[in-house]
């Protein structure tokens, strides 16, 4: 799993930018089979918060780098820290990266 680490600060009603750039076992840019997908989960890791996918094609013509936004809802509380896995699946290989974002 590679760690994107620290995604940064959003507030409440506010737009997080996504971005993720897909590789392969060799840690090489690589166009993933489909849409990565994404899920959140809160200090606890109790359940997910929200689920979603980024774009289904390559961004600015770089390979495998896909980007969306997550709307951080009133659902979402201030001062937490919430963490969000990022899943793909590239030449029958699944992968997955992590990081994290706190709400303000």
């Amino acid at each position: 799993m590679l760690d994107i680490g620290f995604i940064g600060y959003v507030s409440v009603a506010g737009s997080l930018p996504l971005a993720i750039q897909c590789r392969n076992g060799s840690q090489v840019a690589t166009a993933p089979s489909a849409a990565p997908s994404y899920s959140v989960y809160p200090n606890g890791f109790g359940s997910t918060m929200a689920t979603g996918n980024l774009g289904g094609s390559d961004t600015d013509s770089k390979t495998g780098f896909r980007t969306g936004s997550l709307t951080i809802s009133n659902s979402y509380t201030a001062g937490d820290l919430y963490t969000i896995i990022f899943q793909y699946t590239e030449s029958n290989n699944a992968r997955a990266a992590i990081g994290t974002f706190q709400v303000v």
